[in-house]
C-alpha cells in the first residue's frame, strides 16, 4: 500500500512511539520550567510538597495545548491509500461482476484507461489515487482547493471529446459519455461527485460497478454499436 503525499513530520506524529517520545519532551520541559518559574515562591512560601503535582499538571496541560494547536492549525494528513496497481486491480474486479451480454469493455490505454459501454451509456473509466483532499466547488471538481492536477485527470478529460465526436458526430450513435476517476474507497468524496451529475464523476472502487449501471438507458444493439466503433478506433494492443 502506499500513501498519499504527506510531510515527513504528518507520517511521525501519527506512530505511538513519535507521540510517546514528545510526550515525554513537553512534559520534561514543562517540569522545568516549572521549577525555574517559581523557585522563589516554593523555597519563600515553603511549597514543596507542591512541585511534582503542579509541575505534572502544567506538563500535561502543555502537552495537551500543543496537540490542539497541532489538531487545529497543523497540516492535515490524508488517509492511506491504495497504490494504483492495488486500485486497478480492485477496480478491474468491480467491472467483472458486470453482465458480459449487457456491459462491454474496451481498453482505451495500456491497460487503462477503460471504456465501459453498456445500456446505461458509455462510461471512459481510469483508476488513480486521489493526490489530495477532493472538493467540489460550483459544479468543478477541486483537489486541495485548487483545479485537479493534469496527471491525475487528464487522460479521461483528454478522452471524452474524442469519444463523443467519434459516436455522435461520425456515427451517428445516441448514447451518453461520461467519465469517470476511481479512487480509493478511504477518500471523502462530495455527493455532487458520487452521483454522476459532473462531467467527470469521482467515485470509490467499492461503488463503480453500481455507478456504471446508472444513466439514461439505452438498448443493448446501441451499447454494442458504441463498443464496435471504440474498438475499430483505438483497437487493444
Amino acid at each position: 500500500m502506499a500513501r498519499s503525499r504527506e510531510s515527513r513530520l504528518d507520517i511521525m506524529l501519527r506512530t505511538w512511539w513519535a507521540r510517546l517520545l514528545a510526550a515525554i519532551l513537553v512534559a520534561s520541559a514543562a517540569t522545568l520550567l516549572w521549577f525555574a518559574g517559581f523557585r522563589y515562591f516554593r523555597d519563600d512560601l515553603g511549597l514543596d510538597f507542591l512541585a511534582w503535582p503542579v509541575g505534572i499538571g502544567v506538563a500535561i496541560g502543555a502537552y495537551l495545548l500543543i496537540g490542539y494547536i497541532y489538531r487545529q492549525f497543523g497540516p492535515k494528513a490524508h488517509p492511506m491509500q491504495l497504490s494504483r496497481g492495488v486500485l486497478t486491480d480492485r477496480a478491474d474486479a468491480q467491472l467483472r461482476r458486470l453482465q458480459p451480454i449487457t456491459h462491454f469493455i474496451h481498453p482505451l490505454g495500456r491497460p487503462w484507461p477503460k471504456a465501459v459501454c453498456g445500456p446505461n451509456g458509455v462510461y471512459i473509466v481510469d483508476a488513480k489515487p486521489a493526490p489530495g483532499s477532493i472538493g467540489f466547488v460550483d459544479g468543478q471538481i477541486r483537489v486541495e482547493g485548487e483545479a485537479p492536477p493534469t496527471e491525475w485527470i487528464g487522460e479521461v478529460r483528454r478522452l471524452l471529446p474524442f469519444v463523443r465526436e467519434l459516436l455522435h458526430d461520425r456515427r451517428r450513435i445516441d448514447i451518453d459519455v461520461a467519465g469517470v476517476i476511481v479512487v480509493d474507497e478511504a477518500t471523502i468524496v462530495p455527493a455532487g461527485l458520487r452521483e454522476g451529475n459532473v462531467d467527470i464523476a469521482v467515485v470509490p472502487v467499492n461503488e463503480l460497478s453500481d455507478h456504471v449501471e446508472f444513466g439514461r438507458p439505452v438498448s443493448i444493439e446501441t451499447a454494442r454499436a458504441a463498443y464496435d466503433a471504440l474498438a475499430a478506433w483505438r483497437p487493444a494492443t
